[in-house]
């Protein structure tokens, strides 16, 4: 993450994890997922244990060996360099045609507003 960046703590860390649960166990990945989403913030050894709880603890040994994972998180972190290169404000969605929203909207009716402008629907 670029040195202005302060709101993503262990970010790569929790990832790994969490894809590693999906490789595991994927019929886990909704606890898992709400689990590494939990506030505060889990260390990358609290949630490791946590997470083993959950799916097994040589199960997630043996996924965090899986070498799609390093692809997976490198790719992320290119598209997330690449997407934030101009603008930091996160969230951003992809809307097509070179289109993106960024940032969190104000409200629901601006957010609405905005994806009929973007997505013209019937």
């Amino acid at each position: 993450l670029p040195p202005r960046v302060h709101d993503h703590d262990y970010a790569c860390e929790l990832a790994r994890l969490s894809l590693a649960s999906w490789i595991a166990k994927p019929e886990a990945f909704k606890e898992v997922h709400e689990l590494l989403f939990s506030r505060p913030i889990l260390t990358p050894a609290v949630a490791q244990e946590k997470v083993a709880a959950i799916i097994g603890s040589a199960e997630l040994e043996n996924a965090l060996k899986d070498p799609r994972i390093e692809r997976i998180l490198l790719s992320n972190a290119n598209d997330y360099r690449q997407l934030v290169s101009k603008n930091i404000k996160m969230p951003k969605l992809l809307i097509g045609k070179g289109r993106m929203l960024q940032g969190l909207m104000k409200d629901s009716e601006t957010f609405i507003s905005a994806m009929e402008k973007a997505l013209p629907l019937e």
